[in-house]
């Protein structure tokens, strides 16, 4: 038996999505900035993030 509740709205599961893509922008963001990188290059890493994490949450598997 699934432990996912079957029976929540399918906006929920897009509220998840949504909330882990941008906890993972925000985590890039901050390891870029860590690591010395610009504010452009930051912007930038955050927003690559992102669409790759949105993306990846919508079924796209190819990224390149």
């Amino acid at each position: 038996m699934s432990t996912m509740d079957t029976t929540a709205p399918a906006s929920r599961f897009a509220d998840e999505s949504a909330a882990l893509a941008e906890g993972f922008a925000r985590r890039m963001a901050e390891l870029s900035r860590r690591s010395g990188a610009s504010a452009d290059a930051v912007a930038w890493a955050e927003r690559a993030a992102l669409a790759i994490s949105s993306a990846t949450a919508l079924g796209h598997v190819c990224l390149l």
